[in-house]
C-alpha cells in the first residue's frame, strides 16, 4: 500500500495496522513534526474507511487537499471488498516502506538531500556506504553521475533509502564481464527514488519478506531469466510509481516479474520496448493481487501477454492504463488474464495490439467473473477474438465501453464468447466496425449474450453473422439495444 506524504523533505517508512475501522500508519518522522489533515499524534496517521484515496499518495501532512484520485476498483468491487482486500494485504506485509519524495521542488530535495549521507560519484564510496548503512538510513547519490559496476552493490538487508538525484547504477560493458544483478533485496526496505538502472543481469531483485518502493527513474537494457528490471519472489512486496521501463528483456516478466505471495502495485509508470519469450512482455504476476494505475504500455511483445500476464488470487486491478501497440505470438495481444479472481479494468484504453491466437485486445481468465467499466477495446486483431476472446465458462459484465475496429481472422472479430457457459453481459455499450473472416464480426458466441441498452453495427464477416453469430448452443438477449445485422459474405 503506497502512502506517500507531500510536506516533508525526507523518507518515511510506515508500519500500517488495516485491521481496524480506520488505517492506522506508524512511522519514523525523523523529527519532522507531521502536521494537517487527520494526523493524530506524531508518527501516527490514520483515515478512517471507506478508502478510496489509500491506494493512491493518499496522506499529505500539509495543507487539506488529499493527493491522487479515488481508486477507481473500489467503485467496481464495493466497500466490503477493498477492505478485506486491504486487510488481507496489511495482514501479510506488516510494514510497507515508501518514498516521500516525488513531486518536491529543488529546494526541498536539496533540504532531503542535506540530511542524508552525501555519496560521492565513486563506486568505492557507494560500496562502503551501503555495506555501513545503519537501518534507516539515507544515502544521497551524487546528482547525474553514472557508477559503473562491475560487480553487485552489497546486499541489502535493513531499512535503507537511496535518493538517486537522477543518477545511474550501470552494470559495465566490459567485455567478458560476468552478469550479475545491480541489487539485490532480501531483508527490510529499500526505497529509491529517481535512480535509473542500466544493462543489469537484472536491476533489482527482491526476496523473502523484503520490501520495495521505486519512485520515478529509468531502468533500460536489463535482462534476467525472470523481471528483466525488478523481480520479486516469496513473500515480497512491491510498489513502483512513476518510473520508465525501456527494452529489457526476460524469459517471464520482460520488465517486472512477481511470483510473491502478496499483492504488488504500479502506478503512472510507462514500459516501452521490453520483451519476454514467455509471458508478460512488460509485466508477469502471479500473486494475491496487482494494481495497476495510470500506466502506459507501448511496443511490448511476449508469447502470451504482450503487454502483462496475470494471474492473481484475489483479482487483477487496472484503471486509466493505455495498452496500445503490444504483441503476442500466442495468445492475448495486449494483456492475458489467467485463471485467478478475474479482470477489473477500468477508464482504460486496449488498442493496437495483435495477438497470433486468440484475444488480440484482451485474453479474458475462465471460470472466474470479470468487469470492464468505461474502457475502449479497438483496432486490434486476432485469429479469434479479435477485441476480447472469452474463456471457457467465463463471465464478463461490459459496463459503458466500446468495441470497435477489431478484426479476427477466423471469428468474433469484437468478441469471441467460447463454450456453452460463458456469458458476456453488456450494458451501456457499443459493438461497431468489427470484422471477422469467417463468422461473427461483432460477437461470436457459443454461450450466452445479454446486451442492454447496447448498440450493435456496421460489424462485417466473410461468412455469416455479421453482427452476432451464435452457434446451436447459443443465447442472445437484447433488451432496448439498437441491433443492425451487419454484413455477411
Amino acid at each position: 500500500m503506497d502512502l506517500a506524504g507531500q510536506a516533508s523533505p525526507v523518507a518515511f517508512l510506515y508500519d500500517c495496522d488495516l485491521s481496524g475501522p480506520t488505517v492506522a500508519c506508524y512511522g519514523t518522522a525523523r523529527g519532522i513534526d507531521m502536521t494537517g489533515r487527520a494526523v493524530t499524534s506524531l508518527g501516527q496517521v490514520c483515515f478512517p474507511y471507506p478508502v478510496e484515496s489509500a491506494i493512491r499518495p493518499a496522506c499529505p501532512l500539509m495543507g487539506t487537499a488529499w493527493a491522487g484520485q479515488p481508486y477507481s476498483r473500489y467503485r467496481i468491487r464495493g466497500y466490503g471488498y477493498m477492505r478485506g482486500k486491504l486487510a488481507r494485504t496489511a495482514a501479510g506485509t506488516a510494514a510497507v516502506g515508501a518514498v516521500m519524495t516525488a513531486g518536491l521542488g529543488p529546494a526541498q530535495m536539496a533540504q532531503a538531500a542535506s540530511a542524508a549521507v552525501q555519496v560521492p560519484c565513486s563506486v568505492s564510496a557507494l560500496t562502503d556506504d551501503m555495506s555501513h548503512a545503519s537501518s534507516g538510513e539515507m544515502l544521497s547519490l551524487a546528482p547525474r553521475c553514472t557508477y559503473h559496476l562491475v560487480r553487485s552493490l552489497p546486499v541489502v538487508s535493513q531499512d535503507l533509502t537511496i535518493l538517486g538525484n537522477w543518477a545511474t547504477l550501470e552494470r559495465s560493458y566490459a567485455p567478458g564481464l560476468p552478469g550479475f544483478t545491480i541489487i539485490t533485496v532480501d531483508s527490510g526496505t529499500l526505497a529509491v527514488s529517481r535512480l535509473n538502472f542500466r544493462h543489469g543481469n537484472g536491476a533489482i531483485s527482491v526476496n523473502g519478506f523484503a520490501k520495495l518502493t521505486v519512485n520515478s527513474g529509468t531502468f533500460a537494457g536489463n535482462r534476467a531469466a525472470d523481471g528483466g528490471a525488478i523481480s520479486a519472489s516469496g513473500t515480497a512486496f512491491a510498489i513502483v510509481i512513476g518510473a520508465t521501463f525501456i527494452s529489457n528483456a526476460a524469459a517471464d516478466g520482460g520488465a517486472i516479474y512477481n511470483h510473491s505471495a502478496l499483492a504488488s502495485q504500479v502506478t503512472d509508470c510507462t514500459f516501452i520496448g521490453n520483451t519476454a519469450t514467455g509471458a508478460g512482455g512488460a509485466i508477469y504476476d502471479f500473486s494475491t493481487g496487482i494494481d495497476v494505475t495510470g500506466s502506459k504500455f507501448y511496443r511490448n511483445k511476449a508469447g502470451s501477454g504482450g503487454a502483462m500476464w496475470l494471474s492473481e488470487a484475489t483479482g487483477a486491478g487496472l484503471s486509466h492504463v493505455v495498452v496500445r501497440g503490444d504483441g503476442a505470438t500466442g495468445d492475448g495481444g495486449g494483456i492475458y488474464a489467467a485463471s485467478g479472481s478475474g479482470l477489473f479494468l477500468d477508464s482504460s484504453k486496449i488498442s493496437s495490439n495483435r495477438a497470433g491466437g486468440r484475444g488480440g485486445g484482451i485474453y479474458a481468465p475462465s471460470a472466474v467473473e470479470s468487469h470492464i467499466t468505461g474502457t475502449e477495446i479497438s483496432g486490434n486483431r486476432a485469429a479469434d477474438g479479435g477485441g476480447i476472446y472469452n474463456s471457457q465458462s467465463a463471465i464478463t459484465y461490459f459496463t459503458n465501453s466500446t468495441i470497435s475496429g477489431n478484426n479476427a481472422s477466423g471469428d468474433g472479430g469484437g468478441i469471441f464468447n467460447a463454450g456453452s457457459f460463458t456469458i458476456a453481459s453488456l450494458t451501456g455499450s457499443t459493438i461497431s466496425g468489427n470484422h471477422a473472416g469467417v463468422y461473427g464480426g461483432g460477437i461470436y458466441t457459443q454461450g450466452e449474450v445479454d446486451a442492454a441498452d447496447t448498440r450493435t453495427g456496421r460489424n462485417t464477416a466473410a461468412s455469416g453473422g455479421g453482427g452476432i453469430y451464435g452457434d446451436a448452443n447459443a443465447t442472445v438477449m437484447l433488451t432496448n439495444s439498437p441491433y443492425r445485422p451487419g454484413v455477411a459474405g
